[in-house]
């Protein structure tokens, strides 16, 4: 450790905290890209149970556009539930902060064997507030991240039946977050890929494979201290000061696999299994600089790799009209106790319920709703790290509302 290591030790854990949200917005990696598969908890996305709105899952989904070129896109909107109880004061907060999340794909046929696309959607999201009389203030209270990716594809299909793409990932992420002692600005541009494939061993069955290698993130930004750092002696010189911090931190791949199987002329069954390899993110390296000099930290996240499971079935009722249903497990990759899960994601595994329509208007276009219901399995359980009141527990009451509208247009 630098000149200045004692100042750092001290803001160690608030920065590192600071920093994870801001490099992986925590155990919020979205999947509201499909208003079609969220209809089915995203059942069989990966094998295009969403149309080309699977893009966002598998880049060969590009392959099954049929002739010329497919636009599509949607709009989700989430309510989160994390109404909390803190133990130590019987102190009650709300975190829950409103979001809404587009998506946008593209996809065009330039012969029988070649396809190009685009895909832009938001693979992570977080948005967490409390009142700054919170008990776990020191832990956090603000927490906003908003993230955008591009991703340009092309596809093939050397034979009958099977396809390939890749996409190259362009990932903008901006975040805000703050807690009673320092607030944490930053952006970045990030660079990944995805690869994937379909195949139909039959006229009745897709199987669809890919493999996302997420994001090595070296993520700049400042810190700002509060005026309360100048109640800590440690910290005081830095009260009302800004300075450079930058969080080194890797966001987990993901293989995802899942398969759509047509029974009969109006029936499909779909499913999906999604692991995603969290066990990268196992710590933080954050170097910050201040008058002082400079200090390297390593702070241990911990996370496990995570299963994400989803089951569904649609139905043509009418020629022109689909209704589809699914549910999901959705395995989180926080754990219990102090080096867990944190006041800014009180996360635990999540059961999926979802519905969902599609109503083809004219050959060329159609229209897509979505609703989907989540619930934790077990109250999520945070344990304070910082501040007075560090080594208590908040208790929370998890979940979410999520409504999406989307549509394809054909040309």
């Amino acid at each position: 450790m630098k000149k200045g290591g004692a100042i750092a030790a001290a803001l160690a854990s608030v920065v590192a905290i600071t920093a994870a949200n801001n490099s992986h917005a925590g155990s919020f990696a979205l999947k509201e890209r499909s208003a079609k598969s969220q209809g089915v908890s995203f059942a069989g996305a990966s094998a295009g149970s969403g149309g080309i709105q699977s893009m966002g899952f598998n880049p060969a989904v590009v392959t099954m556009v049929e002739e010329g070129t497919v636009l599509s896109g949607g709009l989700s909107l989430i309510q989160p539930i994390a109404d909390g109880v803190a133990t130590i004061n019987g102190q009650s907060v709300d975190a829950a902060e409103f979001a809404g999340v587009t998506n946008g794909y593209i996809a065009h046929r330039l012969d029988p064997d070649l396809w190009v696309g685009l895909s832009v959607f938001t693979p992570f999201g977080l948005a967490t507030a409390y009142e700054p009389d919170f008990v776990g203030a020191a832990d956090g209270l603000t927490s906003q991240l908003q993230t955008i990716q591009f991703s340009p594809t092309l596809g093939i299909q050397p034979f009958n039946g099977v396809s390939f793409a890749i996409s190259a990932n362009i990932l903008y992420a901006n975040a805000r977050l703050t807690s009673a002692i320092v607030n944490l600005d930053g952006n970045q541009i990030a660079a990944g890929f995805t690869v994937g494939a379909l195949f139909e061993p039959t006229s009745t069955t897709t199987l669809g494979i890919a493999y996302d290698h997420g994001y090595d993130l070296s993520l700049p930004g400042t810190a700002t201290f509060r005026p309360a750092a100048a109640a800590i002696p440690s910290l005081a010189p830095l009260a009302g000061a800004t300075v450079p911090a930058v969080a080194d931190a890797s966001l987990p791949a993901t293989v995802s696999a899942g398969i759509v199987q047509d029974i009969g002329s109006s029936f499909r069954v779909m499913g999906e299994l999604q692991y995603q390899f969290w066990s990268a993110f196992d710590s933080i390296d954050t170097t910050i600089t201040t008058p002082f000099g400079d200090a390297l930290l390593s702070d241990e996240q911990n996370y496990d790799d995570a299963f994400f499971a989803a089951i569904g079935a649609e139905v043509d009722v009418l020629d022109e009209l689909a209704v589809r249903a699914g549910a999901a497990w959705d395995q989180t990759p926080t754990i219990d106790g102090i080096e867990g899960r944190t006041v800014r994601v009180p996360d635990e595994d999540r059961i999926w319920l979802s519905i969902g329509a599609t109503y083809e208007m004219n050959d060329h276009m159609d229209f897509d709703l979505g609703y989907s219901y989540l619930f934790t399995i077990d109250d999520p359980v945070v344990t304070l790290r910082n501040g007075p009141a560090a080594g208590s527990t908040v208790v929370y009451d998890g979940g979410a509302h999520i409504f999406s509208v989307g549509g394809s247009l054909k040309f």
